[in-house]
């Protein structure tokens, strides 16, 4: 996924985990873009994610032979309040913006309270 037009660079690598630093244009209501991708072959992983206050809106999905999307969802990722355990699906992507705190009610009509600890379809 080319985020060029969206970023300023990579700010940070983890496995399959890239995390962007916002353009000009998202820089006011985006602490960062980010993507996942897990990697097809094998068994899902863990990933031990920590407490973070961001909200997230977050396109999922798997790739189908041709690399189409496959079973698209669109998700609110809500603020995290303790660490927890996330388990990578083989051959899922996650492409997301992490929305300013202040900026999620808003732009997004959220209440990040709303969504403590959980991950919600909004598709």
């Amino acid at each position: 996924m080319d985020l060029a037009p969206l970023t300023l660079g990579l700010r940070h690598r983890l496995g399959g985990y890239h995390e962007h630093r916002p353009g000009p244009t998202l820089a006011r209501f985006a602490e960062s873009v980010w993507t996942h991708e897990a990697r097809p072959a094998g068994p899902g992983g863990m990933h031990r994610v920590l407490p973070d206050l961001a909200l997230n809106l977050a396109f999922r999905c798997r790739r189908g032979p041709d690399r189409r999307p496959v079973d698209p969802q669109l998700v609110v990722i809500g603020p995290k309040t303790r660490p927890f355990l996330f388990q990578f699906r083989p051959g899922h992507e996650i492409a997301a913006v992490k929305v300013k705190l202040e900026w999620a009610r808003p732009l997004l009509d959220l209440d990040p309270s709303d969504h403590l600890d959980q991950e919600n379809d909004v598709s």
